[in-house]
């Protein structure tokens, strides 16, 4: 699925491991999917990490299941999986459990932290017991008939792809292109991988392409044999049928049919999508075109971004100007909306939320509906055409047939932590002020100082800070608090009072300089309901008014 939020609030320092994310959590073949009526919603609440809380909700009849998870690290320790109606949780103690609503949980596994749910086929289910700061996974295979795990792979980088049937999965292990095949030993194709143009897997599990520091490849699992297609790296490879693949190279679209040379089919090709009705192309001057039968007709200008279904008779383009088109059938275009802040994308079903916050949805053959207003926040899972949005004032509802009103679902989002439908977190509680409220005590790192006076207080009452250290008030600020999600944010001073302090010996009062401007620039905190850490790894920790009087007190230089 195509998802893009336009604006963000917070530069993520996992950039590189996000992408890998999102990676994973696509198909390992492509395939027609079969979206389903997914009518199921997770609440988790908790006041700190270490009891929570979760309920599964009914769209349909509001009945809620309850789950004591005990902890709640983060949206990928808790899944429904509405394929098979199964919730996935990791308890408070690292065990996996599979619980279906209104019946008791199994055990599936120990000693994990988080995972995800790659694919579902017949009775089996891929999973990946991964470790999000290493972006790497242990690959299980999960029978459900009985529930029990066999583990397939250790320490995939989670790039990974897979056939259908689960028999077949590649994966990268530290640019050691590696193959598991049932019944069979893991076999290392290359330990050169280019991690820039990587690899893929045809929809059957036969055929593998691949770049290394030598070229480009074709692998045939089924027979062991590899065959170099070009010195040069190809980009944005796809099979279009078991045998016969597309790919570019230097701007140039080649088709090619396993064991033939390749056939240069255009050039000046940017980046390309395939469907069943032709070839749709955007060229470096981001103008996009219609192939077929290396005929190409010119669909539009300035083209930032597009979006084919699965048939091809409908597309979709954002131009320069983030105004959003569709044409049908290589027609007219039609305007929809401008100025998108979310769009998604799923084959069938395209979502837009536009700045005015207005929410809009569009399918082949049918009229753009513009399905409500003052919406915060949506979420299209890439299993169902649902989609579950969260207004203004609080409420989620949940959209099905353009002919039909929305459902509302929750009265009120504040009441939760997190709130996930599908694969994806509809809302999240945001830091607030009120959460940090308290004095809080930190250590000063710094030489020549007294043990005694280590110790320094942050105190935070509404939008006022106070700095207190070496037995004084250094400073009172007004501040705010930019919040990231429901724990990180960063506290920034609007404006702020200093104090005299000119009558501290002189190693103090320079450590009190210092101190002020630590702070001078905001500090990004993470708080996990009981302590905060901030961006320079400081621990600070929640203390009572006594304590922290007394403390002060007896920080008196002249005592």
């Amino acid at each position: 699925m195509d998802t893009k939020k336009i604006h963000y609030k917070k530069n993520n320092i996992y950039g590189l491991l996000m992408i890998i994310l999102i990676i994973l959590f696509l198909p390992g073949c492509s395939s027609k999917s079969t979206k389903i009526d997914n009518n199921y919603f997770i609440t988790v609440k908790y006041k700190d990490h270490s009891n929570a809380n979760a309920e599964v909700i009914n769209a349909v009849n509001n009945k809620k299941d309850e789950i004591k998870i005990g902890r709640y690290l983060s949206d990928n320790t808790i899944e429904y999986i509405p394929e098979i109606d199964t919730i996935l949780f990791v308890d408070s103690n690292g065990k996996l459990f599979a619980k279906k609503p209104q019946s008791e949980a199994v055990e599936i596994k120990k000693n994990i932290i988080y995972f995800r749910v790659l694919g579902i086929y017949n009775n089996f289910l891929l999973l990946a017991d991964c470790a999000l700061d290493t972006a790497v996974a242990d690959i299980y295979l999960i029978n459900m008939d009985n529930w029990e795990a066999e583990k397939l792979i250790s320490n995939a980088l989670l790039n990974l792809k897979y056939s259908k049937d689960f028999s077949v999965i590649v994966y990268d292990d530290w640019q050691n292109l590696k193959i598991y095949k049932k019944g069979e030993d893991i076999k290392k194709i290359t330990n050169s991988l280019s991690y820039e143009y990587g690899f893929n897997l045809s929809s059957n599990g036969k055929l593998l392409i691949y770049c290394d520091d030598k070229g480009t490849y074709i692998y045939n699992i089924e027979k062991d044999e590899k065959e170099k297609i070009s010195s040069k790296k190809y980009e944005n490879a796809t099979f279009i049928n078991e045998d016969t693949l597309l790919f570019v190279m230097e701007n140039e679209l080649y088709e090619m049919k396993v064991g033939k040379e390749p056939e240069k089919i255009i050039s000046n090709v940017n980046y390309y999508k395939y469907s069943s009705k032709g070839i749709y192309f955007t060229d470096e001057d981001k103008n996009l075109y219609f192939l077929k039968d290396k005929q190409k007709n010119k669909i539009a200008s300035e083209v930032k971004e597009y979006f084919v279904n699965e048939d091809g008779s409908m597309i979709l383009f954002i131009n320069n100007e983030d105004i959003l088109y569709r044409v049908e059938n290589l027609g007219d275009k039609q305007k929809i909306s401008s100025d998108l802040e979310k769009y998604s994308f799923n084959g069938e079903r395209f979502v837009g939320l536009n700045k005015d916050n207005e929410l809009y949805v569009i399918e082949k053959g049918k009229d753009a509906v513009k399905v409500d207003t003052d919406v915060n926040n949506f979420e299209l899972p890439t299993n169902t055409n649902n989609v579950a949005y969260v207004k203004e004032n609080s409420e989620i509802y949940l959209f099905k047939d353009i002919k039909d009103k929305p459902q509302k679902v929750i009265d009120n989002v504040n009441d939760f932590n997190y709130i996930k439908y599908g694969e994806s977190i509809l809302y999240e509680k945001q830091l607030e002020l009120n959460d940090i409220k308290g004095i809080w005590e930190f250590n000063i790192d710094m030489q020549n100082i007294d043990p005694k006076f280590a110790s320094s207080f942050i105190k935070i009452n509404g939008d006022t800070l106070e700095l207190y250290a070496f037995g004084k008030i250094l400073f009172k600020a007004s501040v705010l608090l930019d919040a990231y999600n429901s724990e990180e944010g960063k506290i920034i001073f609007i404006s702020r009072q200093e104090y005299d302090f000119y009558d501290l010996p002189y190693r103090y009062y320079y450590a009190a300089l210092d101190l002020i401007d630590y702070f001078s620039n905001g500090i990004e905190i993470k708080f996990d309901g009981k302590s905060i850490e901030d961006d320079n790894y400081n621990a600070y920790e929640r203390v009572e008014q006594n304590y922290f009087e007394n403390k002060i007190n007896s920080q008196n230089y002249n005592n």
